[in-house]
This record gives C-alpha cells, sequence and structure tokens, in this order.
C-alpha cells in the first residue's frame, strides 16, 4: 500500500513532465494518447483550481468552521514535521498530496497507529468529497481508485 499511495502523491500534484501521464495510464487503465502534457496540466488546473468543490486541500472537505480549520492546518502542519515531509511550494499544509506522503510513512511505521487512523480517515473523507465532484476525466479515475486504496487500508486499521 505504501508505494501506491506515494505513486497517488506524485500524480495529485501539478503535472510538470511527460512521464506523469505514462504513470497515470499505468495506474487507471485510460487512454492518455490523446493526450499532451499540455492538455493534462489544463485538465488538472480545471478540475482541481477552478473547482472548488475539488480543491486539494483537506480544510475545504472537512472544516465546518474557522475555529475547526485552523486546528486541522496545526495538526497537519505537525504531522508534516513529524515525517520530515517537504512541503510543496506555495502550499498549505493540508494539501493533498503531501499529506498522501505522511500518510506513506504512517503506514510504514507500525508505532504511529493513532496516526494512521486519522489520516486515513481524513482523507477519505477529502478524496471521497472530491471523487464526487469530479464526474469524469482522467483525475475523477485517479480519485475513485484512491479512494478504493484508501477504503481497503480503513479494514485493515
Amino acid at each position: 500500500m505504501n508505494g501506491i499511495t506515494e505513486l497517488y502523491s506524485r500524480l495529485l500534484k501539478y503535472p510538470s513532465d511527460e512521464t506523469i501521464l505514462m504513470q497515470i495510464a499505468a495506474e487507471t487503465g485510460a487512454d492518455v494518447s490523446e493526450y499532451t502534457l499540455s492538455r493534462l496540466q489544463e485538465e488538472y488546473v480545471e478540475c482541481f483550481d477552478f473547482n472548488p468543490k475539488a480543491a486539494l486541500t483537506l480544510t475545504t472537505h472537512t472544516a465546518g468552521n474557522d475555529s475547526e480549520k485552523s486546528d486541522l492546518m496545526e495538526t497537519m502542519n505537525a504531522l508534516l514535521c513529524c515525517y520530515e515531509i517537504a512541503r510543496t511550494d506555495n502550499a498549505s499544509p493540508d494539501y493533498i498530496p503531501d499529506v498522501l506522503s505522511a500518510y506513506c510513512l504512517a503506514v510504514a511505521s507500525e508505532e504511529e497507529q493513532e496516526a494512521l487512523i486519522f489520516l486515513t480517515d481524513i482523507l477519505l473523507k477529502g478524496c471521497g468529497n472530491i471523487r464526487t465532484a469530479l464526474k469524469k476525466g482522467i483525475y475523477a479515475d485517479l480519485m475513485k481508485k484512491l479512494c478504493s486504496i484508501l477504503e481497503s487500508e480503513v479494514r485493515y486499521a
């Protein structure tokens, strides 16, 4: 599971080179023959940057008010620091690709069950909301597969 979620951490970041297309195709079975890097970048921006219901920030999907948002940001920042995750440039501590990196380390650590349960729960809720918001396309397929992976992890946490 660890390698898979680390792959999703990379796949959900802004696409910066052509190899990402082959990784997405391998993971989802999507036909990427009609895609170019710039088309994938456009789809990424349309899905995650211009659609607030699919924002890649956990607080968007899990915090009900400013106090909850502040608490969650503080918790996420502490987790990223604890696992020594280098945050993506200009990203908040609740940026899902970075949180997935922390999740991978929690999965690998047998001593971090409480963190693993917390991260699994919050990622499943956030990613589930994104999956619902994205109806079709490569990123919709990625979110469906990621949710399936996280749901299977809940059974073992």
